[in-house]
């Protein structure tokens, strides 16, 4: 996704079975972000294994639950922005697309011994892509900017709701 207009074309002639990425991508790069989480016992001696371990349920929690949940949002919503019918497979593709952008910044971030500021800002590389699938939904050109807003709450905005309440509840 490193060209959003370019690639959201691109997975429209290929049309990739959201299930098969959900197995063989978003699976394995969720197991990935979580696994990181563990460097910092590396980098940061003073860090209890108990709060790590916390941090790495929090992350696998976080994303898995933000799927679905997304999937949810989008099938009850996404039929009154579509100007033809709701392609499902397509929404699923784009929010597992977005979720995964999520992981994969998660993951860099894990795996640096300091924290850098510009990682905190990544998510919204995620909404300048999601603002490019208007025509890969078929999303009405009235309803583009609700669009975006309920596709950044569900992909981004929820991830991190949910990963820092559960950080926040279990401190």
């Amino acid at each position: 996704m490193l060209s959003p207009r370019e690639g959201w074309e691109d997975l429209g002639k290929d049309d990739p079975d959201p299930q098969d990425i959900l197995r063989r991508a978003y699976y394995p790069l969720l197991a990935i972000a979580t696994g990181t989480t563990f460097f910092s016992l590396v980098y940061h001696v003073e860090e209890s294994p108990a709060a790590v371990i916390v941090r790495a349920l929090a992350t696998f929690g976080a994303y898995f639950v933000a799927f679905y949940l997304a999937k949810l949002i989008f099938d009850v919503y996404l039929a009154r922005l579509s100007v033809a019918v709701v392609d499902h497979r397509r929404a699923s593709v784009l929010i597992l697309a977005s979720l995964g952008m999520m992981l994969v910044f998660r993951t860099v971030s894990n795996c640096l011994p300091w924290h850098l500021i510009v990682l905190d800002f990544l998510p919204l590389y995620v909404v300048l892509v999601l603002s490019k699938a208007y025509s890969y939904l078929g999303i009405a050109r009235r309803e583009e900017v609700r669009f975006l807003g309920i596709a950044s709450g569900v992909t981004v905005a929820i991830p991190l709701g949910i990963y820092y309440l559960i950080y926040i509840v279990t401190q």
